[in-house]
């Protein structure tokens, strides 16, 4: 006779999100921040839309670390941005 067996994997889990990014006036700018814990894992990147088409760009200024948060100053322009923190 053939001899077979059958095998079922089992697992349970969850995502982990990414850092939060917090935003918050400043003058007339911004100040973005995130955890440092995540170090230079990810990086801050702007699109001027959302959506399918949008280009992301790697924010050139260079963060500040201030204890547990790595702090970047945007000053105020009059074009739309929009902010992520993405992997690198």
């Amino acid at each position: 006779p053939a001899l077979g067996f059958d095998m079922e994997l089992f697992g349970s889990g969850y995502l982990l999100g990414g850092p939060m990014l917090a935003i918050a006036p400043s003058g007339d700018g911004l100040i973005l921040s995130w955890p440092s814990a995540v170090g230079s894992r990810f990086g801050l990147y702007s699109a001027t839309n959302l959506g399918a088409g949008a280009n992301w760009s790697k924010v050139s200024t260079a963060p500040a670390t201030n204890a547990d948060q790595v702090i970047l100053n945007q000053a105020a322009d009059t074009s739309f941005k929009v902010f992520r923190l993405q992997q690198q």
